[in-house]
C-alpha cells in the first residue's frame, strides 16, 4: 500500500556546470522540482555536467 503523499517542499533543481551557478537562482533556468524527503530543508539541487570530478586522465 502506497502512503499518502504528505506535503514536502518542491527543490529546484538546477542542471548547469558548476562555472555557470549564479548565487542569484533567479537568473537560472529550473530544470525540474524535486519532492523527496531526504532533500527536505535544502534550499536547491544542482546535477554538475561539467568534469569536476574527473581525473584528468
Amino acid at each position: 500500500m502506497l502512503k499518502e503523499a504528505n506535503n514536502f517542499q518542491k527543490i529546484p533543481l538546477f542542471n548547469i556546470s558548476l562555472e555557470d551557478f549564479n548565487t542569484n537562482w533567479n537568473e537560472m533556468p529550473v530544470a525540474h522540482e524535486l519532492e523527496i524527503p531526504i532533500l527536505a530543508g535544502s534550499d536547491f539541487a544542482i546535477v554538475n555536467e561539467g568534469e569536476a570530478m574527473s581525473t584528468g586522465n
